[in-house]
């Protein structure tokens, strides 16, 4: 008993780091949009339309020539960064419950199963920046472009799962807890301690 429960613990704590780096993630930026130049691209077709000559510098071979970044519209990253950070603070409001106060093995399982849903919510939010589906106008207008991930974003993500893997790993021992400890059974031969039958 005493063993799992510093196990609960260190797994907190380990839990509550991992949550604080992904929140100062979310403070970053996360993506910038790589949009095709215009008259780049013109040019590049122009180009593919007339035979090859040698020593002709091939356009194609110099993509990143064609393409431009361009700051992500703030609308964004928002709606993702902000139902993330929701869930996130969740996890960590429960996490906090669970290093205050000790609660039973039911109540415990319960608060474990909620830790590891806020987790894979903030994740899943996360993960959906690379959804095509046009939530909002932000997100319509990202549809002809693509995206390029920022360190931001990877400090926001990365500690994220590392904090549901806490939470996967501490449901392994906590969902196996019993609820209520076995009763001590003494053997026909045993002399059982005063006060008890055998």
């Amino acid at each position: 008993m005493l063993t799992r429960r510093i196990l609960d613990v260190i797994a907190d704590v380990l839990t509550l780091l991992a949550l604080a780096v992904a929140g100062a993630g979310h403070m970053l930026p996360w993506v910038e949009i790589r949009v095709e130049q215009p008259e780049q691209k013109s040019e590049a077709a122009a180009d593919a339309g007339q035979e090859k000559r040698p020593g002709r510098v091939d356009h194609y071979h110099h993509m990143s020539d064609r393409y431009r970044y361009e700051p992500v519209p703030i609308e964004f990253q928002i709606w993702h960064a902000s139902r993330s950070g929701i869930a996130l603070a969740a996890a960590a409001v429960l996490v906090g419950l669970s290093l205050v106060f000790r609660l039973g093995v039911i109540a415990r399982k319960f608060l474990v199963l909620l830790m590891f849903a806020s987790t894979a919510a903030a994740v899943a939010f996360q993960l959906m920046i690379y959804s095509p589906y046009p939530f909002t106008e932000a997100h319509r207008s990202l549809e002809t472009s693509s995206l390029h991930e920022l360190d931001g974003y990877f400090v926001a993500m990365i500690p994220s799962i590392i904090a549901g893997v806490l939470c996967t790993l501490r449901m392994g021992w906590t969902m196996t807890a019993s609820a209520q400890p076995a009763a001590p059974r003494y053997d026909l031969l045993d002399k059982a301690p005063d006060g008890e039958t055998a």
